[in-house]
């Protein structure tokens, strides 16, 4: 998956908790090859972290759960940009509330289309969940896994 992750710039550890071909499960750790990486209460940090999906594992689909309180949380997907998109998302603050749209923003970075949806004090275990879908220029449905995203 090609995963990197820092805490505040600083690389961290992390570790795979379910690694299949539905579903992967990545836990950061607030620690790095020498020490530990603690958040205080009352203390701020910066938490980034990307990966990328390889063409065999790609699909419509990105879920993201917030399992950790945070007073910002940003999520970016970038597509291709020579593809046409739909892409549409939503979020479900607990198990038992429905799902509500969510306001997704679109911009161009170079060769990539980037759609990003941010909120202030997301509840804890909150899902996050962005779907998509590419159509080629000649307006056929691009198959999941046959040309890289």
């Amino acid at each position: 998956m090609k995963l990197s992750a820092s805490l505040d710039g600083r690389p961290i550890l992390w570790k795979v908790i379910t690694d299949d071909s539905a579903l992967k499960e990545i836990s950061l750790r607030f620690e790095d090859n020498e020490e530990r990486l603690p958040l205080y209460p009352g203390e701020r940090a910066l938490l980034e972290y990307g990966y990328f999906v390889g063409v065999d594992k790609w699909g419509p689909w990105f879920e993201r759960s917030v399992q950790c309180p945070t007073r910002r949380l940003l999520v970016e997907i970038r597509l291709p940009a020579r593809l046409a998109h739909k892409v549409w998302g939503t979020v479900r603050d607990t198990l038992a509330e429905p799902e509500k749209a969510i306001d997704i923003t679109r911009t161009v970075d170079g060769e990539f289309a980037v759609f990003s949806w941010k909120a202030a004090d997301p509840r804890l275990f909150a899902v996050v969940r962005m779907r998509w879908e590419l159509t080629y220029a000649s307006g056929r449905q691009a198959p999941s896994g046959s040309e890289p995203p």
